[in-house]
């Protein structure tokens, strides 16, 4: 990229390269984002970059907004874009995409199969309360003596 500008810059004409592949500024009231690709030898990591960017404008940025500049960040096609605005090739290229897949597993209990199972431990938990008050009637024991075990009518 550097190569471009020698065609374009006088010999001996100062010139500050800066890299910056995040650039987030604002005209008037409107926000505007571009991104760039990073650097080959760039050292600090693009993603650390733009929190960096995003945390220094959270106050004036909305939560879509910060959503949208992080969706524009991996396009970094160089373009300056209004982030506040988003056009319906925007909103249909943010769109997640679900796919559903069920995998078959033959091992695996049925509904049928499951419902009996929960029918069977509900069933025993009843059996094992009743079991723990019936002790405690032929202990002496009160109901509020009863604890955790019996939660049934006193």
């Amino acid at each position: 990229m550097v190569e471009l500008l020698y065609d374009l810059v006088a010999i001996g004409e100062p010139v500050k390269i800066i890299s910056e592949p995040y650039l987030l500024g604002r005209i008037g009231d409107e926000w505007y984002f571009e991104g760039h690709a990073p650097l080959e030898d760039d050292t600090v990591d693009p993603t650390e970059r733009l929190n960096v960017l995003l945390a220094d404008a959270t106050d004036e940025l909305s939560a879509r907004e910060a959503d949208h500049v992080r969706a524009l960040a991996s396009v970094a096609n160089g373009v300056p874009v209004r982030i506040s605005a988003l056009d319906d090739a925007e909103v249909l290229a943010r769109v997640r995409r679900v796919h559903n897949t069920i995998e078959h597993e033959p091992d695996a209990p049925t509904l049928d199969e499951v419902r009996q199972m929960i029918d069977e431990a509900v069933a025993e938990a009843e059996l094992a309360a009743n079991y723990s008050k019936q002790r405690a009637t032929s202990s002496g024991m009160t109901p509020q003596q009863w604890g955790p075990t019996y939660s049934g009518e006193r």
